[in-house]
């Protein structure tokens, strides 16, 4: 039992496009959602913790960083 739990509360680390300029951005999964924010270095989007995940969910937008 243990070890799906385990399974469950990984960690996925992974590069995605962005959606706004297309530059390579890491992103950190867990269970289909980000784990963290994640920013584009180049424009600035931001990947919202707890958000679904474009890593499973292709084409869901982020939203602009400040």
């Amino acid at each position: 039992m243990s070890a799906c739990m385990d399974a469950r509360n990984a960690i996925t680390i992974a590069e995605v496009p962005c959606p706004h300029c297309g530059k390579p951005v890491e992103i950190f999964d867990k269970d289909g959602k980000y784990a963290v924010n994640s920013v584009c270095d180049n424009c600035g989007f931001v990947f919202q913790a707890g958000e679904p995940s474009t890593l499973h969910n292709p084409g869901i937008p982020c939203l602009k960083g400040n």
